[in-house]
């Protein structure tokens, strides 16, 4: 009887994604933020928000980064270029979930960018996504390939990142990954 209970758990977190952070190759913290010779800065007062995605289960995607590297994404409606202030009231709310914080790195004209995905079909909760993005100025991004980091390639045309200035961003603090020992222990002085 107890080995069917076992087996009954074991299948109940594998079908709901339940399971533990699937966090090997998450490695951006551990790294300086932005090499000396990189060509393009870029803002972090404000929002990138892609100009030619649309999903119609979540609609467009955009994205804050942090000076001490750490990225935020959320998604918005279909018509966020049509009125920008308008949909960032509406996602206010939204700010407070810890899940959706990654960590960036620039190299040379290149952003790389891990977050973490969670698929309820999945024994593990969280799964590393990894995108490099062309860095065409500092308010023009173009990400070019999003992948698992088992390589699984999940995009497939190019999508292009506007920037929007904006004056309240989520609380980077709110990640739910700054307060594990494997981050600490692990992060890069650039970073702090």
């Amino acid at each position: 009887m107890k080995k069917k209970i076992c087996l009954l758990a074991l299948i109940s977190i594998y079908s709901c994604g339940l399971g533990p952070k699937k966090i090997d190759g998450f490695d951006n913290y551990k790294k300086v933020i932005i090499l000396n010779n990189s060509i393009f800065p870029l803002k972090t007062n404000g929002i990138y928000v892609s100009i030619n995605e649309g999903n119609s289960l979540k609609g467009i995607k955009g994205f804050y980064l942090y000076k001490n590297g750490i990225y935020h994404y959320e998604y918005f409606d279909d018509n966020f270029w049509l009125s920008p202030e308008k949909e960032l009231k509406k996602r206010s709310s939204y700010y407070e979930n810890s899940n959706d914080f990654g960590e960036y790195i620039i190299r040379k004209d290149t952003i790389i960018i891990q977050d973490f995905y969670s698929n309820n079909n999945e024994f593990y909760s969280k799964k590393i996504l990894e995108y490099k993005d062309v860095i065409l100025s500092d308010t023009i991004v173009k990400i070019l390939s999003s992948y698992t980091l088992n390589k699984e390639e999940l995009l497939g045309e190019p999508i292009i990142y506007r920037f929007y200035p904006i004056s309240k961003k989520p609380d980077s603090t709110k990640a739910w990954f700054l307060d594990r020992k494997w981050y600490k222990k692990g992060l890069h002085k650039s970073r702090k």
